[in-house]
């Protein structure tokens, strides 16, 4: 049988199990938490394949496996009280109140009565998982949580860093959705060799599917983008892609707090191989004025933190191989003063690496791609100031507490999605209020994030009832509401009991 043959099959199967969007936000609620169940079930297993596979450690993956089981149960509290969105209700201005009333009432144009809500786009979201978090950012991933607590199915590309993981997480996924009834709203496609993109072509482009999740490489996403935007009917693609994060030091006369900061930074790049979306890539330091700090200083300082630390093996021989690449091209530069160990031969044919810190040359200019290219591993640059930062998913500045510099925030905070102060960009939370995206090419979406409630907005599009009989309404729009929606009513925020 082909790949198109094998994805078709796999996209229709999804697309026909209508039963899952037809679901009340209730009973999709109790089956994200049976999904939750199942995985945690089975944790001992899903870690253990996962570190022989990644090379990550059991302790490295713990919070990982935490989060991804956390985030369907955080899901299935979003969909239950309607708190992922707000839908709004504007009922019609009695015809026999008082001209001033009705003034009050503020109605613009035909007394209608409309009510908004959010739908889902389409039959079938396809999703493609990163290398980095085969658990948070996998086959059981927040993408995949994301749709199908919105009502979307779901057909899951294969990560080729990770297969075993990915068929594992899908096998468990599958017989726990098939438990409830919901066998096909998750599908899987395989793909094991990372120089074949038939699977992703033929997914991208199938007339089923409404939209695509991704997470990866600037070049992965930007690819999977044009091929949705040239479809006949076009579709949106939400793409996490590389992202240079920056952490820039001001204003830190005590060397207590430039240690601290050294030891918080050189454990995130250490940590998973450096292999993380949000790890710092450049370090500015703001030299002169108040502050001690100086870039020469601040190298020397990472450099003895990362002097005992091994090599380590990359998540796979394509990551490893990508960033061998980036690394050789900023060492031969010429824009690189220092450096320290690089990986030996044999390393390399290992897949492994040592952790680097690079010294920038004064003269090095803001727009050089050693300072704006995510280097992904662990690798990072230390380097003069230069007034300029590039989009990033997160950005870090350090200062003294008492020392704040309101125009450096106001600078880098229109480059970010995530703005943190004296701590690292590393450690995403999962809540309401995080803003996991960026201004291209950190994504492609700006105005979405793929971590929190706020995630399962992507995959609906807002729509008006207007003058609907309350049967006809969905269930958050109906006056008599079953749910614990929180509601804006003619302008007020509400909150509908459960019956």
């Amino acid at each position: 049988m082909s790949i198109k043959t094998q994805v078709d099959e796999t996209v229709q199967a999804a697309a026909a199990h209508r039963r899952w969007q037809l679901q009340s936000p209730l009973k999709r609620a109790d089956v994200l938490r049976h999904l939750a169940a199942s995985l945690d079930a089975r944790r001992e297993d899903i870690l253990t394949t996962c570190a022989d596979e990644t090379a990550l450690t059991i302790d490295e993956l713990t919070p990982e496996f935490a989060r991804m089981t956390a985030t369907f149960r955080m899901f299935a509290a979003a969909i239950t009280d309607g708190t992922w969105h707000v839908p709004a209700i504007d009922t019609r201005v009695p015809a026999n109140i008082e001209p001033k009333a009705r003034a009050a009432a503020r109605l613009i144009g035909p007394n209608h009565d409309i009510r908004r809500t959010m739908i889902v786009r389409g039959a079938v979201v396809a999703v493609f998982g990163a290398s980095n978090f085969p658990l948070a950012y996998g086959v059981c991933g927040g993408d995949t949580a994301s749709a199908l607590a919105a009502g979307c199915r779901i057909v899951v590309k294969e990560h080729p860093a990770h297969p075993l993981t990915g068929r594992l997480l899908y096998a468990i996924a599958r017989a726990a959705l098939s438990d409830a009834g919901f066998e096909h709203a998750l599908g899987y496609v395989e793909n094991l060799d990372p120089a074949d993109t038939r699977p992703a072509k033929a997914l991208v482009t199938h007339e089923a599917v409404c939209a695509v999740g991704f997470t990866g490489s600037t070049r992965g996403g930007l690819a999977i983008e044009e091929l949705c935007r040239e479809r006949e009917q076009p579709i949106p693609a939400f793409c996490e892609m590389g992202s240079c994060n920056r952490a820039s030091i001001d204003s830190l006369e005590r060397k207590s707090l430039m240690s601290r900061m050294v030891k918080d930074i050189a454990a995130s790049v250490i940590t998973r191989v450096g292999q993380q979306c949000t790890k710092p890539g450049v370090v500015d330091v703001v030299e002169g004025g108040p502050s001690t700090a100086s870039s020469r200083a601040i190298y020397s300082m990472f450099a003895k933190r990362f002097a005992d630390a091994p090599a380590r093996r990359m998540l796979s021989m394509d990551v490893a191989r990508n960033f061998y690449r980036r690394l050789d091209e900023s060492v031969e530069s010429g824009e690189i003063a220092r450096h320290t160990r690089l990986p030996t031969k044999r390393e390399r044919a290992a897949g492994q690496t040592p952790p680097i810190v690079m010294l920038a040359k004064a003269s090095l200019s803001h727009t050089a791609r050693l300072l704006s290219e995510e280097m992904f591993g662990p690798a990072i640059v230390v380097a003069p100031y230069r007034g300029c930062c590039s989009p990033s998913l997160a950005f870090a500045l350090y200062q003294n507490p008492d020392h704040l510099v309101v125009p450096l925030h106001d600078a880098f905070v229109g480059h970010t999605g995530r703005f943190v102060v004296n701590g690292v960009t590393t450690g995403v939370r999962v809540g309401h209020a995080m803003v996991h995206g960026g201004p291209w090419p950190a994504t492609n979406a700006p105005e979405s994030t793929a971590v929190g409630p706020m995630a399962i907005a992507r995959w609906c599009r807002p729509v008006c009832y207007q003058n609907t009989p309350d049967a006809m309404l969905p269930d958050e729009l109906k006056d008599a509401n079953p749910l614990r929606w929180m509601r804006l009513v003619n302008g007020t925020y509400t909150r509908s009991p459960i019956r």
